[in-house]
C-alpha cells in the first residue's frame, strides 16, 4: 500500500508544470512563429522596395509556414519534460 502512495506522489511531482516554464515555452513559441514573418515583411518592404500589398502577402505566407513549424515544435516542447513522450 505504501509503495503505491509513494509512486503516485513521485508521479505527481514529475508532472507538475511551473508557471515560469509555461511562460518560457510560450515566449519561445511566439518568437518562432512571429519572428520570421516580421523579418520577411520588413525585408520585402524596406530592402526590396516593394509596395505594401506584396509585403503583407509575403509576410502572411511566411506566417503560415512558420505556424506549421511552430506546431511541430510545440509538440516537441510539450513532450520534452516527459521521459516516455505521453501526455
Amino acid at each position: 500500500m505504501n509503495d503505491k502512495s509513494d509512486e503516485a506522489s513521485s508521479r505527481k511531482t514529475k508532472e507538475q508544470i511551473t508557471l515560469g516554464s509555461i511562460f518560457v515555452r510560450s515566449t519561445l513559441l511566439a518568437i518562432i512563429i512571429s519572428g520570421p514573418a516580421m523579418l520577411v515583411t520588413i525585408i520585402v518592404y524596406y530592402v526590396l522596395r516593394m509596395d505594401w500589398i506584396p509585403s503583407l502577402m509575403s509576410g502572411f505566407v511566411t506566417l503560415v509556414v512558420a505556424m506549421g513549424f511552430g506546431y511541430k515544435f510545440s509538440n516537441r516542447i510539450a513532450n520534452s519534460g516527459h521521459k516516455d513522450g505521453d501526455i
